[in-house]
């Protein structure tokens, strides 16, 4: 039946015994859709004699005749597979088609993934009495395939021991369709190679699933060098010269294990070094190890280093969960035993040391990290252990009445928890465009928070628009909205806005809590050139009800070359 003019028509009809909810007008280029809806409902539910005997079009409605038949139940399943019968019976349901289908699936599905990619399922349905049915499924599994020696066509970037560890088709085990399907995926996830062409897999007589798959070599180890342009803090320092300087080699042993250092210059007399070891799926299992080292001098006040080392178990591909333990320590470069003395109070700045466990977790689902346009990724982690406030010996000399000092009135170890959360989603617009939403929540619970254990955001990597690491804070929580215009695989222009809500409860303020809600905005993009791929971010930023100043922009450039 087909019926095709456009109008608004009223649909009656005869039989509808189990309520199926239809809409009663609907245009009437929508009649051959809505009549296969109802059709089907009444066939999932049992009455597998559905048909229509008539329908007559009268006074712009249509009065369909429909006849249902008996109404089947399933009463039983019945299995054969290897010439052994199993009947099931079950809780009487009543026929449905569907849930036959995707019973069939699931069955299909457990065999492909156990090493039989070539199972077939007969179906019969066996009538028991007038109304009651059974499911008769024979099962012929086929010939069991396990994984032959992986095959890496191309240039020998990785070793096939870690292949196989990361790819989970380790030779002898059996064959899984589930796990293959998903290989390409997983080569793509690794920054320094890519998939030439779609894995195959050839299934050999006597049993042999052999895969194969074509590597092709991708720069990503790197050398990164970024300069920032800020306005100074006072009137003596027109220019504030921010740098940073990045190196990674990712790809060291052809095992994907990878050596990371950072450096920043983020203000006149403050440097940052992070150093960062990896070394994944050890002994071709999915563990890893990897270890830190963050070391920071900021300003004349005080230098802390922080060692943390980690246990990693990969759940796919480099995407997993984390176990880790971290140490810290921060000694004071100078002390003002004056305002001790005047204040009668221990300084804003002070000697810490840290011992805490924490989780990680981190999982990649762009289509392409580089510059991705769909997809998301999370990073998050949760660290809970115990602050001890250091004696420091020029502040312990420091005596008040009974000889006491400062540090016999309070309490010098602490419990102190630490999350951070990052999260990122890319949304396709057309062929050449995407939107980026990214959140990013980061909190230290503690009692008396000193200067150098609050937060340091703001700048390229975290507020735009603001100085690096210019932002102090317990709580932060920020918001970043992108359009991106894609120019090529690894170029694209963006506009931009990033706020933030952020609090300030250090010790100094004593019960006062600082906070504010900064925000900007600004333009920017990277674009691929045969020295590597060039930076460039122009941003304003506001805050603290203070309007906008053009003088006050932010701008930062680089170039990274990749090898």
């Amino acid at each position: 039946m087909s019926i095709s003019s456009a109008q608004f028509v009223r649909l009656e009809y005869k039989n509808n015994p189990l309520n199926y909810p239809y809409n009663a007008r609907i245009d009437s280029s929508q009649m051959n859709n809505a009549l296969s809806q109802f059709k089907n409902y009444y066939l999932s539910n049992g009455f597998l004699g559905f048909s229509y005997d008539s329908i007559l079009f009268q006074d712009s409605t249509y009065k369909i005749n429909n006849f249902l038949g008996e109404r089947y139940r399933i009463k039983s399943i019945a299995y054969n597979l290897s010439n052994q019968k199993k009947i099931y019976p079950i809780k009487t349901t009543y026929f449905d088609t569907l849930q036959l289908k995707s019973h069939i699936d699931y069955i299909l599905s457990q065999l492909e993934n156990s090493g039989y990619p070539f199972s077939i399922v007969n179906v019969k349905i066996d009538q028991l009495d007038s109304n009651d049915l059974n499911y008769h499924l024979e099962i012929n599994k086929g010939p069991l395939f396990i994984y032959d020696t992986l095959h890496i066509e191309g240039e020998r970037l990785l070793k096939s021991n870690f292949l196989e560890a990361y790819l989970g088709i380790k030779n002898k085990n059996a064959y899984n369709e589930n796990i293959f399907k998903k290989v390409n995926g997983k080569i793509n996830q690794l920054p320094f190679v890519s998939s030439e062409r779609t894995p195959l897999v050839a299934f050999i007589e006597g049993g042999l699933a052999k895969p194969y798959i074509y590597l092709k070599k991708k720069k990503a180890d790197q050398i990164n060098g970024i300069i920032g342009l800020a306005p100074g803090n006072n009137s003596t320092q027109a220019f504030v010269f921010t740098g940073e300087f990045l190196l990674k080699l990712n790809n060291l042993f052809k095992s994907a294990k990878s050596i990371h250092l950072n450096w920043r210059s983020f203000n006149a007399r403050s440097q940052e070094l992070k150093a960062q070891a990896n070394l994944p799926y050890l002994f071709a299992k999915p563990i890893g190890l990897d270890y830190s080292l963050d070391f920071l001098k900021f300003d004349t006040l005080y230098t802390s280093v922080q060692n943390q080392i980690g246990f990693k178990y990969y759940t796919s591909g480099l995407n997993g969960i984390k176990a880790f333990y971290q140490t810290s320590i921060t000694n004071l470069n100078s002390v003002d035993t004056f305002a001790i003395r005047v204040n009668k109070k221990l300084p804003s700045i002070h000697s810490i040391s840290n011992n805490r466990y924490g989780l990680e977790g981190y999982y990649n689902h762009l289509d392409y990290i580089f510059n991705p346009q769909r997809g998301w990724i999370i990073d998050g982690q949760l660290l809970v252990g115990s602050r001890t406030l250091l004696r420091d010996n020029i502040i312990s000399q420091v005596k008040f009445e009974n000889q006491k000092t400062l540090y016999d009135s309070i309490q010098l170890k602490t419990t102190q928890l630490f999350y951070k959360i990052k999260y990122d989603q890319f949304f396709k617009l057309g062929n050449s465009s995407t939107f980026k939403l990214g959140i990013y929540m980061t909190q230290i619970v503690s009692d008396n928070l000193y200067f150098n254990e609050l937060l340091r955001e703001g700048g390229i990597n975290s507020l735009k628009g603001f100085n690096e690491q210019s932002i102090f804070a317990s709580n932060f929580n920020m918001l970043d909205i992108e359009y991106r215009y894609l120019i090529s695989k690894d170029s694209y222009f963006k506009v931009f806005w990033n706020g933030a809500y952020y609090e300030n409860k250090q010790v100094e303020l004593g019960n006062n809590t600082i906070s504010d809600f900064p925000w900007g905005f600004g333009v920017g993009g990277q674009i691929e050139t045969g020295a590597g791929i060039l930076s460039i971010i122009y941003a304003l930023g506001k805050e603290k009800n203070n309007p906008f100043d053009l003088r006050t922009g932010k701008i930062h450039f680089g170039i990274s070359n990749f090898f």
